[in-house]
């Protein structure tokens, strides 16, 4: 039976696709707007000013991630406790409470079309599926109800470091035992996902509503691309090996 190649942007001898996770796997937007709604209605005494301080440590978080250095964790609470007048303890907290553990029973919901499917046609094609984020990936990706095979976050000792820094990819690469040119990197932000990935020389596909870059490929969910793969497994007698 004749291979049904996988359809651009995956690489001719595509063995590894890395997934960002927030805004990329689900809608951002979607969920922070929800969010806001719960910290406006439950939100309790002090809401506005919770609501400020998270939106510092963002940003907070973003100037680090300009920076590019490895060992950002210590450094972002400590500035964040600075700026806010909060403890440490109290900023981390207020952290995982708002921007970890309470958006997860809205993820589901806000799961971008096809993902799921396309996690599925591609480990059944025998590529090696991972997900790399700036944030904790373990109980988001339990609760958008996706199997990778690998994931590595920003907040892993091993790594500790911010997109756009290449470091998580390139450790990604390492441990799937493929070359740049054998893998995709999926994301929705340019200056972070795209810029890590073309500091590698790995193909790079856009999720996003709006358009990009000229001649950067770009989707608006993965409906159409986890159709097109699973022709591609159907085709073939067996899947790409591992």
């Amino acid at each position: 039976m004749a291979t049904m190649s996988l359809p651009p942007p995956f690489p001719v001898d595509c063995r590894l696709v890395v997934f960002d996770l927030d805004g990329t796997l689900y809608r951002q937007s979607k969920l922070r707007w929800t969010m806001l709604g719960e910290l406006l209605t439950e939100g309790g005494a002090g809401k506005l000013r919770r609501i400020r301080d998270l939106g510092r440590f963002r940003k907070l978080r973003e100037d680090l991630s300009d920076a590019g250095q490895p060992g950002f964790d210590a450094e972002l609470f400590s500035r964040a406790a600075a700026l806010t007048g909060r403890s440490e303890k109290d900023m981390r907290a207020l952290v995982q409470v708002w921007m970890e553990e309470r958006p997860l029973r809205h993820l589901r919901a806000a799961r971008v079309e096809g993902a799921a499917e396309l996690f599925e046609a591609l480990r059944a094609k025998g590529i090696i599926v991972a997900i790399w984020s700036d944030y904790p990936i373990a109980a988001k990706r339990a609760a958008l109800g996706l199997k990778a095979d690998m994931a590595l976050a920003a907040t892993d000792p091993e790594l500790d470091t911010l997109k756009p820094n290449p470091r998580g990819l390139a450790m990604l690469l390492e441990r799937a035992g493929c070359r740049p040119d054998q893998a995709l990197m999926v994301g929705d932000r340019m200056s972070r996902d795209g810029a890590a990935a073309a500091a590698l020389g790995v193909a790079f596909l856009l999720r996003s509503a709006k358009d990009g870059p000229t001649g950067v490929p770009r989707v608006v969910d993965f409906t159409k691309l986890a159709a097109a793969v699973f022709a591609a497994v159907q085709s073939s007698d067996t899947g790409l090996p591992r």
